[in-house]
């Protein structure tokens, strides 16, 4: 799915809600207002919903922004602020869900009006701030490596290859956006919110019955589309409500409805990874992928690449010359490297690459065993954990629990049963790792590699990966993990 079928079917839900609220509710006092409460309703419930399936990718996006906005303030006059974002990275998780409860919240109360003063100025106080983030994304395009971002007279031509940061996770894994339609987006939904704010008297609002049943609508079909519980418990929530609204007044109706709907969206995104890995995966890795045949489909298509020519941008002025590869080879003596920087122009891949393609791991004595593991036609467990929480000889004691109760019983099974099992953590000193080992009482190995490519394989530290010739079999958050005995797939 691409940003204009998301566009589209919101504004066709948009429309669809507008004529029900002015033929049906009789709502005619703006009917271009109640067509923005609609559409901002749809476009915030959608995109709040794709983040609560996987708030920790939410979560994981925020630490990035705080760290780039760490290095960023650290090196300018404003220095005295870059201590706070360290601080904030430690609540990513938190942070990540608040926001997501907000913006689902601020869809509902949209439609149904709760509370519209209110409402509008949390709307554009939320816009101003995802403006904020995909701008940043999108002009650290024009600042070159070694410049800081205030340094705006240092400032050079756009470079992809510049931004800090490539993808806001405005729709989370669901759909990725090109940093600049990012911005675009929320500088367009500046024009509702301010609107929103001068007249926020004149949005319309629902009485008690029509909020019960306008809420059932918005929530049930994301519910039975998405495959979740939450969302469709809520919403028949919602409609059994309506019969019994008739004597509650308006305003209490709408405070019910968003009180609801806040528990429910926050018990969903708790499910999805503090007890259990997302219902939903919209990465690379998910079940049944064959990683394998991905990772080869992938590299022969990067291998493809052709050079178009090239794009020379002066290291002094910032004159930018475009050329073919064959003009290029011709003057390219009069353009020394000493003064302008060479980018290549390449053609397209016919197979855009993800995170498989980086795939890679480190064992002990340095070499990488992924290719062998893919190749391997007998089961391999992984166990990942992007992070060992703590530190040699002070390792987190409910971490350590974690591994002692949920993962080892079962991976000493596998072992007996004649399969292969590895840990896979992000690259660390081998002592460390050992002293950790020790700790929880396990001897298979430990493979390192890239902690992003680790958190995009399973939303769970640690998580279980069951593979076989290639292809990823099941997942498991290790709160899940069944007993050996009770896994069908090594059957």
């Amino acid at each position: 799915m691409t940003l204009t079928d998301i566009l589209l079917i919101i504004t066709l839900a948009a429309i669809s809600l507008t004529g029900v609220t002015y033929f049906w509710l009789k709502y005619k006092d703006s009917l271009l207002l109640s067509f923005l409460q609609n559409w901002t309703s749809a476009l915030f419930l959608f995109s709040g919903y794709v983040k609560a399936v996987d708030p920790l990718g939410t979560a994981y996006k925020m630490e990035q922004y705080f760290a780039e906005f760490e290095a960023t303030f650290a090196d300018s006059a404003l220095s005295f602020l870059a201590p706070m974002f360290p601080f904030l990275a430690e609540y990513a998780v938190g942070f990540s869900v608040f926001m997501i409860v907000l913006e689902i919240i601020l869809g509902l109360a949209l439609i149904i009006g709760f509370r519209p003063k209110l409402t509008s100025w949390l709307f554009f106080i939320i816009v101003i701030f995802f403006t904020v983030l995909t701008g940043f994304t999108f002009l650290t395009g024009y600042v070159p490596s070694g410049v800081n971002f205030f340094a705006f007279s240092e400032w050079g031509p756009f470079a992809e290859t510049n931004m800090k940061v490539t993808d806001c996770g405005c729709f989370g894994d669901f759909v990725k956006l090109e940093p600049f339609t990012s911005f675009l987006k929320d500088v367009a939904l500046m024009v509702p919110a301010f609107i929103f704010v001068f007249a926020s008297k004149k949005m319309h609002q629902m009485d008690s019955k029509e909020t019960a049943i306008s809420s059932a609508v918005l929530t049930a079909p994301a519910g039975l589309l998405m495959g979740s519980v939450i969302p469709f418990v809520t919403a028949i929530a919602f409609g059994l409500g309506a019969f019994f609204l008739k004597t509650i007044k308006a305003p209490a109706a709408r405070a019910l409805a968003i009180g609801i709907l806040t528990v429910g969206t926050l018990v969903y995104c708790m499910s999805n990874y503090v007890w259990n890995i997302p219902g939903q995966d919209f990465r690379p890795f998910k079940e049944n992928t064959d990683v394998a045949s991905v990772k080869q489909a992938e590299m022969d298509a990067q291998a493809s690449v052709t050079t178009l020519g090239y794009k020379m941008v002066n290291k002094t002025d910032g004159a930018v010359k475009e050329l073919t590869t064959d003009d290029f080879l011709k003057v390219y003596k009069d353009y020394p490297e000493s003064e302008w920087e060479y980018n290549q122009l390449v053609s397209e891949p016919a197979i855009e690459p993800t995170k498989i393609s980086d795939f890679e791991m480190q064992d002990a004595t340095g070499d990488d065993p992924i290719p062998g593991l893919l190749e391997d036609k007998g089961y391999t467990f992984l166990v990942v954990a992007f992070k060992l929480k703590g530190d040699k000889g002070n390792w987190k004691p409910g971490y350590v629990a974690d591994w002692t109760e949920d993962i080892k019983p079962v991976m000493a099974d596998a072992l007996a049963a004649g399969h292969k099992v590895a840990a896979l953590t992000k690259f660390n000193d081998e002592a460390t790792v050992a002293d950790f080992a020790k700790t929880v009482g396990i001897s298979y190995p430990f493979w390192y590699g890239d902690d992003i490519m680790l958190k995009t394989i399973i939303r769970s530290n640690p998580g279980v990966v069951l593979m076989k010739d290639g292809v990823i079999l099941r997942k498991w958050h290790h709160t899940k993990l069944p007993a050996f005995g009770e896994m069908t797939e090594v059957k």
